[in-house]
């Protein structure tokens, strides 16, 4: 946004805003800082003042106390202090660990975005997808989905374009049951999505989007997410199937590689095919690829086209793009 913000005449009001905001936090961690020197080298004054103390009070005691049980209380009086010296630090991180957890927990105490079936179905045995004058808005806005209506047999792929504001992710975001609709009827197999819980209809599909968020860690933990119990064969089975394995054994400590923030160790289109692979892995009956191939050159977006038809098939496919070269692979299409 710097250039914006240049463009605009707001560059010097928001620099101004980010001294003051970062002068406010210097001042309270110098208070911080301040405190837990206090409360570290008070505890240890208290200690050595009470040594001395009881030293003073020993010694007044005269010869009645021999060598042996003089540095016994000594040492007593020592001890007593070390197993009470983390508290201060302990204090000082209450209230850290206490505004941490308030807001994992206004996160976790809020109601569910959709409410549950109380009597879930079962999964179908089936995967095909038919939607039927599907109307769909967020909150009290407009509808952005309006008497859509779609089929797409099992083992199909069915491209999806429009301008955007369409409503493509907006669809995806229905069948993933982030969102509900106001109207119509979405099935799969049969199915009403709205007798099936969740997790059931997240375990029946796996998307692939162009910013799949990457985790700060190995590229093997991050496969693992789609299946945590999966061997090491199948982790480069799924990374070959990918067209990536090659490349990730080239490096010098291989799967254990960390990937950096969001993946930014690795090119678009290493990041992009290490979400494929995590497709491969989960092997759900239901794709969803949302503009897999967006901002590549040419040569990332060849090898994650070759990686998408092997992972389309057999597999009912939605895929939004457009690109000519991805549609391509869609036995059918869709315009919003």
């Amino acid at each position: 946004g710097y250039d914006e913000l240049l463009l605009d005449g707001a560059l010097p009001r928001q620099t101004r805003m980010c001294l003051e905001a970062g002068s406010t936090a210097l001042a309270a961690q110098r208070r911080g800082a301040r405190l837990a020197a206090a409360g570290k080298e008070g505890a240890g004054l208290v200690a050595n003042l009470t040594l001395w103390a009881v030293l003073l009070v020993l010694l007044a005691a005269g010869p009645a106390l021999s060598g042996p049980d003089f540095a016994m209380l000594g040492l007593f009086v020592l001890a007593g202090f070390e197993a009470v010296a983390a508290l201060p630090a302990a204090y000082q991180a209450l209230g850290e660990g206490l505004a941490a957890a308030r807001r994992i927990f206004e996160i976790v105490d809020l109601p569910p975005a959709l409410a549950e079936p109380a009597r879930p179905a079962l999964a179908p045995a089936r995967f095909d997808l038919r939607v039927s004058q599907l109307r769909m808005g967020y909150g009290d806005g407009p509808a952005v989905l309006r008497d859509l209506s779609l089929s797409v047999p099992e083992g199909a792929c069915l491209g999806i374009t429009g301008a955007s504001g369409a409503g493509k992710t907006s669809l995806f975001n229905v069948l993933l049951r982030f969102w509900d609709y106001q109207s119509g009827r979405v099935e799969i197999g049969g199915q009403e999505l709205r007798r099936l819980d969740g997790e059931t209809v997240r375990r029946l599909c796996t998307v692939v989007a162009q910013r799949t968020h990457l985790f700060n860690t190995s590229i093997r933990e991050n496969l693992l997410i789609a299946r945590a119990d999966a061997t090491e064969t199948q982790l480069h089975e799924a990374l070959r199937d990918a067209a990536l394995l090659d490349e990730v054994l080239a490096m010098p400590r291989g799967l254990e590689t960390l990937v950096g923030e969001a993946g930014q160790r690795l090119s678009g289109g290493q990041a992009r095919r290490l979400s494929m692979a995590r497709a491969f892995l989960k092997d759900a009956p239901i794709l969803l690829l949302d503009e897999p191939t967006e901002g590549l050159d040419a040569q990332s977006e060849a090898a994650v086209l070759g990686a998408m038809a092997r992972l389309i098939k057999g597999r009912t496919c939605l895929l939004i793009s457009h690109r000519p070269q991805a549609l391509r692979l869609a036995t059918q299409r869709l315009a919003l």
